[in-house]
């Protein structure tokens, strides 16, 4: 619900009914560049335009219809001719850089996420609007790419480059392929690194969850899961001054896990392995 307190400065009543229609997700094809930044001088900044598809508001959309004192701007992103594997790694959710639009013009069209910009809320309402998504399930998938792109965990190196790049890629591998191990894999909805009292302090006690799907995991066992980490977990690149929790690899289904064991963790980016209901492929 919008908590308007007054007008945009300057906006009809014709541009304010227009953009009322304009939603999170909702995109324009009008112009073929976006505005960066690409210089500073101490005197002056320098504004540049790289090619583009068009634009796509990223603003929540209870705050593009927001209107009063300091609320005057959205934020858009580009949208962007991708090549296959961009768009492949975008459909499967490999890489958090760029989004998938559902209602896109073009097979190809997908949303960078690496660049935005404001606009006055003036320039959206003269904007031709196109639906970027079909429903509001449909757009939330654009929420958990703005989450996943902007809200991740900053893990620190040692874990980011050791561990956590040989589970990505042990999961990656044989989420792809069949079998027992296969089975494991998919059987996995996300995993949570837990630190005590941190993930960073020298003589830090670490702890990995395996969250399982309840119904993914009758094709394989919970041994196997164990087994599987416990084996993993011997080949980590792990330094001598952090220590491996007894209870190394927790398997557990999140109705299992505590609301503390979740606030205290901390998501792994994995999100090839989850299985998005919609992911605006066509």
């Amino acid at each position: 619900m919008a908590d308007s307190d007054g007008s945009v400065e300057g906006l009809t009543d014709e541009e304010m009914t227009a953009l009322s229609a304009w939603r999170q997700g909702d995109y324009t094809l009008q112009w073929a560049h976006f505005p960066v930044v690409t210089d500073t001088t101490e005197e002056d900044v320098e504004i540049g335009f790289d090619v583009a598809v068009g634009w796509v508001v990223v603003t929540q959309t209870c705050d593009i219809v927001n209107c009063g004192r300091n609320k005057d701007y959205v934020t858009i992103c580009p949208i962007i001719e991708a090549d296959d594997r961009l768009l492949k790694d975008v459909i499967n959710g490999v890489t958090p850089a760029a989004a998938i639009l559902e209602l896109r013009e073009q097979d190809h069209h997908v949303i960078d996420l690496g660049r935005a910009a404001s606009i006055h809320k003036r320039v959206l309402a003269n904007l031709p609007r196109k639906d970027g998504f079909s429903s509001d399930m449909c757009r939330s998938v654009l929420q958990q790419s703005l989450e996943r792109r902007f809200g991740r965990f900053a893990f620190p190196d040692w874990l980011s480059t050791g561990p956590l790049r040989q589970l990505r890629d042990r999961a990656r591998e044989k989420h792809k392929s069949g079998g027992p191990v296969g089975d494991v894999y998919k059987a996995i909805d996300e995993f949570r690194v837990r630190g005590n009292p941190d993930l960073e302090s020298h003589g830090s006690a670490i702890g990995f969850y395996a969250v399982v799907d309840p119904e993914k995991e009758k094709k394989t066992t919970r041994k196997a899961i164990q087994d599987e980490f416990k084996a993993l977990s011997a080949k980590f690149d792990w330094p001598e001054v952090y220590v491996k929790e007894d209870e190394f690899f927790t398997v557990m289904t999140l109705d299992e896990m505590s609301a503390r064991q979740f606030r205290e963790s901390h998501s792994v980016d994995l999100d090839f392995i989850s299985n998005v209901k919609s992911n605006g492929s066509n």
